[in-house]
């Protein structure tokens, strides 16, 4: 658990961390450091105009950034997280910078299926965990892959659960639309909602 301190510390000190998610590795940083955030869309070559997904700790903390109370956001993250699910919604505008949500009402809220990812966050606070990757090209799963290409990156060495499904992404509003079918169908979601 050193590791996770250290990590911790790296990053209220505004650093970017590598480390393991229940999907493929993640390069972290504050979602409240605009800072940090810059100097992960830099290190990834991320165009400013893709949004970041906030990843939390617990079901409660979404309804910190709803600009509305949202029913059918609230009964699929009880369900779904921690999970395959990235949820979209509405968000206030104050509580999640611009360049995070490039620019949009929206923004991305997921909580992964890993334990020591979860508590490093409930430490810390909210973070953005894009895939470990210069942008548009494969996610990284080695921790020697992301030490060659991002070279001085604090990295936590783990394993991914790396499946061969990737997690669903859906925009909530008045109902659901899914961006992206993953792991979790429309079939689970419509379930879920009856």
């Amino acid at each position: 658990m050193l590791k996770y301190q250290v990590a911790a510390k790296l990053l209220t000190q505004g650093e970017l961390v590598a480390l393991p998610t229940d999907t493929v590795y993640g390069i972290a940083a504050k979602a409240d450091d605009i800072s940090s955030v810059e100097k992960l869309f830099t290190l990834k070559k991320r165009p400013k105009f893709n949004p970041l997904t906030i990843c939390l700790s617990d079901v409660e903390d979404l309804f910190n950034f709803l600009e509305n109370e949202n029913d059918l956001a609230n009964v699929l993250a009880k369900r779904f997280w921690p999970g395959a699910l990235t949820i979209v919604t509405l968000v206030k505008k104050e509580k999640v910078h611009p360049l995070i949500r490039a620019g949009s009402d929206y923004c991305g809220f997921r909580i992964a299926d890993s334990d020591p990812l979860r508590v490093l966050i409930k430490e810390v606070g909210p973070i953005v965990l894009p895939s470990a990757n210069i942008s548009g090209n494969q996610p990284l799963i080695a921790p020697s892959e992301i030490k060659k290409i991002f070279p001085g990156l604090f990295v936590i060495e783990g394993k991914c659960n790396r499946s061969s499904v990737p997690s669903t992404v859906i925009k909530v509003d008045n109902g659901i639309t899914v961006l992206r079918e993953g792991k979790i169908t429309r079939l689970m979601l419509d379930e879920a909602l009856k």
